[in-house]
């Protein structure tokens, strides 16, 4: 009789671990342009369409839900079934999640208002500049914190990072590069509100990330078809977002 028991409890949990093995993932996203955003209903961006196509090439329909990077970032660190994206691969975060892109590559520098006429060109010349502004949380704010700065004002978003250093609330702020266009353009601001000056951050590679207990073979499924995608159709919708 135990010998029953025993199986029949050993079926039960069988079962239970092949559930949760076959849990459908959660996957996060936050708005930034052009990369993901939402209007009127609808959802728009590279990174968007990117992820979304690529699911379609693995026969998933899942739903992709904005929250704020923060949250994000939280989930899928410390969750599981979580993926999160987009997310700049960084040491600090390396072995904290699994990774699957790149989604796309671009460089972070610091900007200027139109004829400030800061000379940035390394990081003794952006100490003696009173404030800088960024978005809470991101790998801007892990880089210049763990370099020792202080004059730091913190925003929850792009878009309001730039809206203060064009309001003169702070004098530079860090912003990727492809970000630039669609973050004036959504703020109503001329293309030449900013400057881009000599220093740069670092480079980004931007990710899709996904928490510690999902396999490795569905990590190789995923890039395996982010690829075929980004040969299909990468070109396409790169000239549709940022040219």
């Amino acid at each position: 009789m135990w010998k029953l028991r025993f199986a029949s409890l050993g079926l039960m949990l069988s079962a239970v671990a092949s559930s949760w093995a076959a849990a459908p993932l959660t996957v996060l996203t936050h708005e930034v342009q052009p990369f993901g955003w939402q209007e009127r209903g609808q959802s728009f961006g590279f990174a968007y369409e990117l992820v979304l196509e690529t699911m379609q090439e693995l026969g998933d329909a899942l739903p992709i839900d904005f929250v704020s990077f923060r949250r994000g970032l939280q989930q899928v660190q410390s969750q599981q079934k979580k993926v999160f994206f987009i997310l700049n691969r960084t040491p600090e975060r390396e072995h904290t999640v699994k990774w699957v892109g790149p989604l796309i590559k671009s460089s972070t520098y610091m900007y200027q208002r139109k004829g400030a006429g800061l000379n940035l060109r390394n990081l003794d010349d952006l100490r003696k500049t009173p404030a800088i502004g960024l978005q809470i949380g991101l790998s801007e704010d892990t880089y210049l914190t763990t370099h020792g700065f202080t004059n730091i004002y913190r925003s929850t978003s792009k878009a309001l990072t730039v809206r203060a250093l064009v309001n003169k609330r702070v004098d530079a702020i860090p912003l990727s590069q492809l970000a630039v266009p669609s973050l004036l353009r959504e703020e109503g601001l001329p293309a030449d509100a900013i400057e881009q000056t000599p220093l740069k951050l670092f480079d980004n590679d931007f990710y899709i990330a996904f928490s510690k207990d999902v396999s490795d073979e569905t990590i190789q499924r995923w890039q395996k078809a982010l690829d075929k995608v980004k040969r299909d159709h990468y070109e396409t919708l790169f000239a549709k977002y940022f040219h």
